[in-house]
């Protein structure tokens, strides 16, 4: 491979609460006749009815972890936010 390009059109309804842009995707059953150049864009698709998020663990974002350790695919549980610093006792007027 030479080069690559991804290409981003407007988000649809599914992407629009995470980014203003979203990945076009290509059908397999496409993949051959997007390679060799006879379909247009009008093959690349919106995200499919079957599309899914989920709240990615820290390894996902880790760089030193490999793209193919099946760590990275599995859906983390929300962490909790931090509490707040205690606050020191009140002092008494009386």
């Amino acid at each position: 491979m030479i080069s690559a390009r991804i290409i981003t059109p407007d988000a649809d309804r599914f992407m629009k609460s995470i980014h203003n842009r979203m990945p076009a995707m290509l059908h397999p059953n496409d993949f051959d006749a997007w390679l060799d150049g006879s379909a247009g864009k009008e093959i690349l698709m919106k995200a499919p009815p079957g599309l899914q998020e989920w709240i990615v663990n820290r390894p996902m974002n880790n760089v030193r972890v490999g793209d193919d350790d099946p760590a990275t695919a599995v859906p983390a549980e929300p962490e909790a936010p931090p509490l707040p610093p205690e606050l020191p006792p009140l002092g008494s007027l009386f």
